[in-house]
């Protein structure tokens, strides 16, 4: 859990600084700045769910379940930062033209999707690790 907090935290703090930047200048986008941060954080649910499942099976080998963490904590770190990369990229470009937030929105999305398949990774892993799947 505490990669995965290391990457939403600095992909959060990222953003968010984008963000109140964005909305010093306009307002009115306030709400559309906080969906990228809010898609940030849904990663930090993926590791607390791997970190439930991991929970379970803490006693039985510790060192998959490190290995199972790892997978889950190594892709949020990277998705994080990636995402605070786009998502301030993002909020400066709807800063200039609000119309294209739904174009943007998508690249942040896509990066997003890279954290789910590393939760649903994660949940297999652990799954065939611990004789569950």
């Amino acid at each position: 859990m505490g990669l995965v907090g290391l990457g939403c935290g600095i992909g959060m703090s990222m953003a968010s600084s984008a963000a109140i930047t964005a909305i010093t200048e306009k307002p009115e986008i306030f709400g559309k700045t906080v969906i990228y941060v809010v898609l940030i954080e849904a990663i930090a649910i993926y590791g607390l769910i791997t970190s439930i499942i991991l929970s379970g099976y803490a006693r039985s080998n510790e060192l998959i379940g490190l290995g199972v963490g790892l997978v889950m904590g190594l892709i949020a770190l990277g998705c994080g930062y990636g995402m605070s990369m786009a998502s301030s990229a993002a909020i400066a470009a709807i800063t200039e033209k609000p119309e294209i937030f739904g174009k943007t929105v998508i690249y942040v999305v896509l990066i997003e999707a890279i954290a789910i398949y590393g939760l649903i990774t994660s949940i297999i892993l652990a799954g065939y690790a611990y004789g569950g799947v």
